[in-house]
């Protein structure tokens, strides 16, 4: 590794350091918000007290997660901390004018951070934009609802705590990122999982406006609407959870040790059929986030990239109970509703090992391609620019475990970082043209360039959409196996 000397940044609360490698200046763990510990413990975010001296670049702790983070997450710090409200930036230069990648983790808003290494931003801003990860609040922390809390939001409202994070590490971005080469009047924000379901949210949020001109949405499970939890529902989540505490008041709830509320968390979640409900996640209050269903006007305005991955559940269904001919035929019939005679007789079963696979395949299509169809589809219809893509690249390591292209596989190839035994030529090819469209993306609303496949505005007619493969093409929806069963 080659390194430079160390680089400071002035910005309006203070001194931050960073350093030079390969080409890429590196600036880790700044701090957007005051920590949202004590009393500011279920606050919205706060602005940053300024500090003397100079914040070395270090990575944060995360935010406390709902599973401990293992080796394999890649974590930078495996610290959990409620002070986590922390960003880190890549760029390849303090003086010129890029635009800016914001990406938002994913992990069902109860585990995750901004500094996962394969989240690391160097081939990115070799590209030419400046990269911004950061951390938000997830689990109760993040999203508890509680009528005791009400009083206390300048909206009347509880909840979305991790969500009001978002939006605040966007403004913290769009007044200071200028001193960091980047053109705040020109930054995409783009997500994977529960990541991409923010950044969906954040399009609609009026809190959110102006903040941010495109958005990429990467296997952003649920995304069609309604998919969000009613706030009412929030608030009786909240008040089970308080009662599971022993509590009776917040300031009893603030002095509760975060280990027991995220204890108490895990013991409640265990509880909840899934997919079906994510207990804390963004709730629909109609003020920090619209209905989805009534917002698609102003989600058409922004250009949006939006995929999925083609062997997604595989991903899942290591997680869940052993699959029998009997379970799927129950998956099916809660899932699909009037469709599942149809379902089942296209899709039957003779034994258990086929009922896993058709069971996989079609759980990735109801909770991650028909989604993405049928938003697209919304979003065109309203005169959007919307671009498609299905990644179906298997690593050769995927292929060797037989997990395919699941859920997260594309992430590695977004951002560069398809290096070692892992990964073959193929791979490192698929992941800079990758890099290329979503730059192209980035710095013009639109993914085509010269030298690279032509990749289509999706058209509802046309049903077209890129794939990434072991090479790149354009490709139709209405060859899939899934599209008569919409």
């Amino acid at each position: 590794m080659q390194k430079t000397s160390k680089k400071v940044v002035g910005i309006a609360s203070g001194l931050v350091g960073g350093f030079g490698e390969n080409g890429v200046f590196k600036f880790y763990g700044v701090p957007y918000a005051q920590a949202p510990v004590g009393e500011l413990r279920w606050r919205a975010p706060q602005p940053v007290k300024p500090w003397k001296g100079i914040k070395e670049a270090q990575f944060s702790p995360i935010a406390c997660q709902l599973r401990p983070p293992g080796p394999s997450d890649s974590e930078r710090s495996l610290v959990q901390s409620e002070d986590c409200l922390y960003l880190n930036i890549w760029t390849r230069s303090l003086e010129e004018k890029m635009p800016v990648m914001v990406w938002v983790h994913g992990g069902g808003f109860m585990v995750g951070s901004g500094s996962k290494g394969e989240y690391d931003g160097t081939a990115l801003a070799r590209q030419g934009v400046v990269l911004v990860t950061f951390n938000y609040r997830l689990g109760p922390l993040g999203n508890l609802a509680l009528p005791g809390l009400v009083s206390e939001s300048k909206y009347g409202l509880s909840g979305n705590y991790g969500i009001q994070d978002q939006i605040f590490a966007l403004r913290w971005v769009y007044d200071n990122i200028s001193n960091f080469g980047g053109d705040r009047d020109n930054v995409t924000i783009f997500g994977q999982s529960a990541g991409a379901m923010s950044v969906a949210l954040l399009c609609s949020s009026p809190q959110a406006q102006g903040l941010f001109k495109n958005a990429i949405c990467q296997s952003g499970g649920l995304l069609c609407p309604p998919r969000e939890i009613p706030y009412e529902e929030a608030l009786r989540d909240g008040q089970e959870f308080q009662n599971v505490l022993g509590v009776t008041s917040i300031d009893e709830m603030r002095r509760v040790l975060v280990e027991k509320l995220v204890k108490v968390a895990r013991y409640l979640t265990g509880k909840d059929e899934q997919p079906k409900k994510l207990r804390f996640a963004p709730a629909l209050d109609d003020v920090i986030i619209k209905d989805q269903d009534k917002t698609l006007q102003e989600k058409a305005r922004i250009p949006l990239i939006i995929g999925s991955n083609r062997d997604e559940a595989n991903f899942f269904t290591p997680m869940m109970p052993p699959v029998t001919m009997e379970s799927y035929k129950s998956f099916v019939l809660r899932n699909f509703g009037d469709k599942a005679p149809i379902v089942l007789a296209s899709f039957p079963v003779n034994s258990d090992q086929e009922a896993l696979r058709n069971l996989s395949y079609l759980y990735t299509c109801n909770l991650f391609t028909v989604p993405v169809y049928r938003l697209a589809t919304m979003l065109s219809d309203l005169g959007g620019d919307v671009f498609v893509y299905r990644f179906n690249r298997s690593s050769p390591k995927n292929s060797a475990m037989g997990l395919g292209a699941s859920h997260g596989e594309e992430i590695p190839y977004v951002f560069g970082n398809v290096n070692g035994s892992s990964y073959d030529g193929t791979d490192r090819d698929i992941s800079t043209t990758m890099m290329k469209y979503w730059v192209q993306f980035c710095k013009t609303g639109s993914p085509n360039m010269e030298g690279l496949t032509c990749w289509p505005r999706f058209s509802s007619g046309i049903n077209n959409y890129l794939a990434f493969e072991n090479d790149v093409s354009t490709r139709c929806f209405t060859d899939e196996a899934w599209f008569n069963l919409l």
